[in-house]
């Protein structure tokens, strides 16, 4: 009895889901994945290192010389001489220096005794001229000093320099030759400085009396001391004029020195300054002053008095000796 149960149940069952209109989805299957792969990397190249580039030095701007290319300069050391009427044949060596128009160095001298002296020299060039200059101190016999210039102008090349010299002191001059070629020992030093002086030469000018006076017999005197006396300074001289009429020229020898220049025409030896009698001094007897040879138109105006006075101390005044004493007398002088 059970068994025919069961089986209408089922039956039942059955048709109860047979009577549903809507079909029956199939089973559902998942999808299946794909197997994995890696990711496939591809491989790495070595890195690249650049070239190196050395830096680039931009090309350096030469600096122009101080004398242009194929000009010659007197940059060096030359030697050569020196020929003055004063000194003779010096040894002369420059060691110069040059920069654009400028010039300087040493100049040194060797006389013929041996003797050497050097200075600084400093000038200037233009083209292939040249002029330098350098100022020795001297000192005479009588012990003074003075300077003493050695003035180089003259024309150059790439080897030699040669012109004139021209040696200068006080107002006066002398001049000479020289000639240097490039080469040679730079100068030394020197320890003694020159003591000869230049040649003089002499100083001359006119001497005039008052009108209606004869000048004849006037003694012009260069007087180098207070004595005037060339026995005891070596220097001073005198004239005495010859020619007659209100005024004459004058020119007397001399060495390089300071000289004051007085004149007088005495026709006595006391110590009055009588008619006739004058004096005179460049350019006053009040105010002398020293001129240095060579010397031109030292020129004297005589005076006289027309009142008669004593000198300050009573001398025999002849000569050169009577105008220095008739200098300091001022009472002589018309005023």
């Amino acid at each position: 009895m059970k068994r025919f149960f069961a089986v209408p149940l089922v039956l039942m069952l059955a048709l109860a889901g047979c009577g549903n209109d809507s079909p029956v989805p199939p089973p559902v299957t998942p999808p299946t994945a794909p197997p994995f792969t890696p990711p496939v990397t591809p491989p790495t190249a070595p890195p690249t290192t650049p070239p190196i580039t050395p830096p680039i030095t931009p090309p350096t701007t030469p600096t122009p010389p101080t004398t242009p290319p194929g000009t010659a300069t007197l940059t060096g050391t030359w030697s050569g001489t020196t020929t003055t009427e004063a000194f003779g044949t010096e040894q002369t060596a420059f060691d110069f220096t040059q920069s654009g128009s400028g010039v300087s160095g040493t100049l040194m001298l060797v006389d013929s005794e041996g003797g050497n002296f050097s200075t600084p020299v400093t000038g200037s060039v233009s083209s292939s001229s040249a002029t330098v200059s350098g100022i020795f101190t001297v000192e005479d016999g009588s012990g003074n000093v003075s300077d003493l210039e050695y003035r180089y102008e003259g024309t150059f090349s790439e080897t030699t320099y040669s012109g004139t010299v021209t040696l200068l002191s006080g107002a006066a001059s002398a001049t000479g030759q020289f000639s240097v070629t490039k080469g040679g020992s730079t100068p030394t030093p020197p320890t003694t400085p020159p003591i000869t002086p230049p040649t003089g030469s002499s100083i001359s000018g006119t001497i005039t009396v008052p009108t209606g006076g004869d000048v004849s017999g006037t003694v012009v005197a260069a007087c180098a001391s207070d004595t005037c006396d060339p026995a005891t300074d070596g220097l001073s001289s005198s004239v005495q004029i010859t020619q007659t009429g209100s005024s004459a020229t004058y020119d007397i020898p001399l060495e390089a020195g300071q000289y004051e220049i007085y004149a007088g025409k005495l026709l006595n030896t006391d110590d009055v300054l009588d008619p006739g009698e004058y004096i005179g001094a460049y350019p006053s007897v009040s105010a002398p002053q020293a001129v240095s040879p060579p010397a031109i138109d030292i020129n004297i105006q005589m005076q006289g008095s027309t009142t008669s006075g004593n000198a300050s101390s009573r001398h025999a005044l002849t000569g050169s000796s009577a105008i220095k004493m008739f200098r300091a007398t001022k009472s002589f002088l018309t005023q």
